[in-house]
């Protein structure tokens, strides 16, 4: 893969997970990764990948991440997975 052809790649552990730049849906999960995870408001995630802050909110909406989130590492507990470690694939 070219990198022209990536917009974005996230990097945990060893691996690297690159988002092509015409994937719509990875383009639209990276927008709320970078908010969520990363710490930038939602205005300047949206301005990133050329959307506005009430499409990032539209995004958000339809992705319903936020229930998926609440109370992670307690159901991660619950499974018998450590929240605190990385996990290996």
């Amino acid at each position: 893969m070219r990198n022209k052809d990536v917009c974005c790649s996230f990097k945990g552990g060893r691996e690297i997970l690159p988002i092509k730049a015409d994937d719509k849906v990875g383009r639209k999960m990276a927008m709320l990764l970078e908010c969520m995870c990363m710490g930038i408001s939602p205005s300047e995630a949206a301005e990133k990948y050329g959307y506005s802050k009430q499409y990032y909110y539209q995004v958000l909406n339809s992705f319903n991440l936020k229930t998926h989130f609440e109370n992670l590492a307690e159901k991660l507990e619950t499974e018998g997975v450590n929240p605190k470690i990385p996990w290996n694939s």
